[in-house]
């Protein structure tokens, strides 16, 4: 009896395992999904960067002339 029961404790590990990694893909799937609106943020703040950069290498050059 304890051979089965030790068997049955792998397969209740192997179980559980593969249930973990469900819930972290689900997880996962899920936290990608809801953050949509990271990506215009971050687009706007690219834009921004770039713009301020392009201003002072302009400010700059015009100091050196």
């Amino acid at each position: 009896m304890r051979v089965q029961r030790k068997r049955s404790v792998k397969r209740k590990q192997i179980v559980d395992m593969e249930d973990l990694k469900l819930y972290l893909l689900n997880a996962s799937s899920f936290a990608l999904a809801t953050l949509n609106w990271v990506e215009p943020m971050l687009e706007i703040l690219l834009l921004g960067l770039t713009i301020g950069y392009t201003v002072h290498k302009w400010m700059l050059l015009h100091k050196k002339k």
